[in-house]
């Protein structure tokens, strides 16, 4: 026999080099014959719409459809009755409720599967119809519109909930058992049906039992609920559910469906034949049953799996191209397409397939679901499976013979590097390295692989105000160093600040940058944003301007445009009408400007109007009265908050008149009157 010999390197980035597992192909499941797993009843069980859902394997079928239950949680002849999904009877499939009258509602098959076999099964409820989904086909509908019994059983997996109903077992394999407390639609069905579940599941928050049967003995809840289970007798074996990390699917009668792993490689079907379901599928990371079968290696970083449903005789086309694979790097030659059809198998072996070297594919005509993997049988050499790594500077690589070689002696150009004889080598250094290594009497040098280092980017952030007000203009973030980085922080949108975004405070803002060979290198910046003053509201008495004395502030006035010299209190006697503003100023030196007020009036006779016109109380509860001197007066009250909003307006030819303010917030009110052209403003407080 010829001497076997495998070696792989592993390439690690210094920000994470630790000992980490592979992601274990599709895991665990357990083997049901006279037992099952029980799950503690809780409200989170008792839903008002339902899903179920499980991969099964059946090893026998018993003679009826309801003996061979895969979940329930149900009291059967009594009125706390709940749900179950169940087979038998030749491979038919059999979901129901129960809506505590007592009476139970059922949706059923005939036969459709075969023992010996994987099939996804799901029941759906969702208030109104219940649906039976075989491998993400929906196979049976039944109206009912209704409830749901609420049972205070526990659930069971593997057997029947009611302990007087004789057990029911099922007898096969039982995998990715799943509650939900909706209906789950088909299309979410068929999306992770051979994907493993995760948070991006749109009905995610809806899953109030997952039980993926990885974990031995005591079986973990993977949903948010935390409804864990305890094995009662079945035995815990590796699973063969064609769970992926990924997927993609088709139901066409003649599909021609590819699933890319990015440029590494790539898996398309193609079928004349009426297949109706096939899922393409890759595992990230070994498989749990990792016998080579005597190929002398096999990809350990990744594999694939093609299933379909199809009941009878088939054949489909599987392409498998590796152009951009590490793997084989000069061993291609040697290369063979290791396959096995059963996921669970404890070993693989060559696939019948055509090997096009010069385009990197491999051809196999199949008719079975196939689950497989790069290999090659070593002839008496050792490959690398990469000819340049590189990392950025302050990093390194690491290199590992995973084969059975136990002498080893690394290179680099200079000759054999002294205490490097250990199956793995770590350098940070830049240079050509290669390894020769000894299994008995074979003693194999590996091709030559480039180390380099690449130089990690500066980054400068560029030109920014450091000290801006709350009210500034958006301003743009200017000669950031390299051109290709990024900005981010509080109030950055592209290479905009926006201090009004950001708000009061001092800010931290960065500036990223990401090589082409992902090295990455950032610079921040500090920018204080402060507060500008509040509005200024200008009011007038008479021909005298003020707006509202604060502490701290300064002022000034401006009419049409032009600034009043002199003109620096927060009041300002006018003598000319025309456009007037005012401009306040804070100690942070920020800016705030009235609106426009425009003077109109300043010709008029007021003395004698003003003087005749009382408004009282001030401060006020809530009623002024307006008394006037003269008899028979016209006139006209607006009363304005002060925001210059208009809350109150009246007419009158009464001497005498109240304004009832009492609905109005507390503050600061000013009241015009009008009269034959003429015009009073009182301030009065409303406590």
């Amino acid at each position: 026999m010829k001497n076997l010999y495998f070696l792989l390197y592993t390439l690690l980035y210094i920000t994470f080099i630790a000992s980490a597992s592979f992601s274990q192909g599709s895991g665990k499941a357990y083997d049901f014959t006279s037992n099952y797993i029980n799950i503690p009843n809780s409200t989170s069980l008792n839903p008002t719409s339902l899903t179920l859902e499980a991969w099964i394997k059946a090893d026998s079928w018993a003679p009826n459809i309801w003996e061979n239950v895969i979940i329930s949680k149900d009291g059967w002849a009594t009125g706390d009755q709940g749900y179950t999904i169940r087979c038998g009877a030749s491979g038919s499939l059999s979901f129901l409720i129960g809506d505590g009258v007592p009476g139970w509602h059922e949706v059923s098959t005939g036969p459709l599967m075969t023992a010996g076999k994987w099939y996804h099964v799901a029941g759906t409820y969702d208030g109104t119809t219940m649906r039976l989904y075989l491998n993400g086909t929906e196979v049976a509908t039944t109206a009912y519109t209704g409830t749901i019994s609420t049972t205070s059983y526990n659930v069971t997996i593997g057997k029947m909930s009611y302990v007087p109903g004789g057990g029911r077992y099922f007898d096969g394999h039982i995998d990715e058992a799943r509650i939900w407390n909706t209906a789950i639609p088909q299309s979410s069905i068929r999306e992770y049906m051979c994907k493993k579940m995760s948070t991006s599941h749109p009905q995610y928050s809806s899953l109030v039992g997952h039980w993926n049967m990885d974990a031995a003995g005591t079986v973990v809840d993977q949903s948010l609920i935390g409804n864990n289970g305890t094995v009662v007798g079945p035995t815990h074996v590796n699973s063969g559910a064609p769970i992926g990390d990924v997927s993609v699917f088709t139901y066409a009668a003649s599909p021609n469906l590819t699933l890319a792993n990015g440029v590494i490689d790539s898996v398309n079907v193609t079928s004349t034949s009426p297949l109706s379901t096939v899922h393409i599928y890759r595992v990230n990371g070994a498989p749990l049953n990792n016998n080579s079968g005597g190929i002398d290696s096999t990809d350990q970083d990744h594999y694939w799996g093609v299933y379909t449903s199809a009941a009878s005789s088939y054949n489909y086309s599987m392409k498998y191209y590796y152009p951009g694979n590490p793997f084989y790097n000069g061993t291609q030659n040697y290369g063979v397409l290791a396959g096995r059809v059963n996921g669970g198998a404890t070993s693989w072996a060559a696939t019948t397939a055509t090997h096009d070297m010069p385009n990197n594919k491999y051809t196999a005509t199949l008719n079975n679901t196939r689950e497989f993997r790069l290999g090659y049988d070593c002839p008496g050499y050792f490959v690398n499976p990469q000819s340049s790594l590189s990392f950025c500077e302050g990093g390194s690589v690491t290199i590992s013979d995973v084969g059975p070689s136990t002498v080893h002696q690394w290179y680099n150009a200079a000759g054999p590097l002294t205490g490097e004889t250990g199956s793995t080598f770590t350098t940070g250094i830049s240079g050509s390295y290669y390894v020769v290594v000894n299994s008995g009497a074979c003693a194999l040098t590996s091709q030559t692989f480039n180390v380099s280092a690449n130089i990690n980017p500066i980054a400068m952030f560029g030109s920014l105000t450091p000290i801006l007000c709350d009210n500034d203009m958006d301003e743009a973030i200017v000669n950031g160093l390299p051109a290709f980085g990024t900005y981010s922080g509080p109030g950055v949108t592209g290479t905009t600040f926006s201090a009004s975004t950001a708000g009061v405070g001092t800010h931290s803002l960065n500036y990223t940058v990401v090589d082409t060979n992902n090295c990455t290198d950032a610079d921040t910046f500090s920018v204080v944003v402060n507060a500008a003053p509040a509005l200024p509201l200008i009011t007038q008495t008479g021909s005298n301007l003020c707006t509202a004395p604060v502490i701290g502030l300064t002022y000034q006035w401006y009419l049409n445009g032009t600034l009043i010299s002199g003109a620096t209190g927060d009041c300002h006697n006018a003598t000319t009408n025309g456009n007037y503003t005012v401009v306040v100023t804070n100690g942070s030196n920020c800016d705030e400007v009235s609106a426009t007020f425009i003077l109109d009036d300043l010709a008029l006779d007021e003395s004698s109007f003003e003087n005749g016109i009382s408004v009282l109380p001030n401060p006020t509860d809530g009623i002024v009265s307006i008394n006037s001197i003269a008899q028979n007066v016209n006139f006209s009250v607006a009363v304005y908050d002060g925001q210059a909003r208009m809350v109150k307006e009246i007419l009158t030819l009464e001497t005498q008149h109240q304004i009832d303010l009492s609905n109005c917030e507390n503050g600061i009110y000013f009241v015009h009157i009008f009269s034959g052209g003429k015009r009073k403003v009182s301030k009065i407080m409303l406590k």
